[in-house]
């Protein structure tokens, strides 16, 4: 089979989209108050066809009073799902942003057309969203 596949061209390999939106960032307890310890999850999918092997991303918390950031790393099916979590107190206001990079964590940086293994759709690969007793009306300068 692999030499029929090295005569493919990339634009013929499966896809791999992974993607985070802002419905699929939560946290729990939803009553929480500020000070009141919370868990934050998200849920990272792959819309591809192939999977994604060692992708990787950060999840991070950018409150009133500091910011907070866990790196994560995993293998997403094709058409399934992966999902992170960060554990932190309730802030007075914070942004909590989801971002994946385009490529896989262990990506060799060389030339050619299957040099690397990109993300399809750069568009849906950072989310954001308000939380806190008085969460912030727009997420502009949690983007950083």
């Amino acid at each position: 089979m692999l030499p029929d596949l090295m005569s493919f061209s990339a634009e013929s390999l499966p896809a791999i989209d992974v993607s985070i939106y802002p419905s699929e960032i939560r946290y729990e307890p939803t009553g929480a108050k500020p000070g009141d310890p919370i868990t934050i999850i998200a849920t990272i999918r792959n819309l591809g066809e192939r999977d994604a092997l060692s992708w990787n991303g950060m999840l991070s918390v950018i409150s009133d009073s500091n910011i907070l950031i866990r790196d994560f790393v995993g293998n997403i099916r094709a058409q399934g799902t992966m999902v992170v979590s960060f554990s932190t107190t309730l802030p007075v206001w914070a942004c909590v942003a989801v971002t994946i990079e385009p490529r896989p964590a262990n990506a060799i940086m060389r030339q050619g057309p299957y040099a690397h293994i990109w993300d399809d759709n750069l568009d849906n690969n950072t989310a954001s969203i308000a939380i806190g007793a008085f969460p912030p009306k727009t997420l502009d300068h949690c983007v950083r």
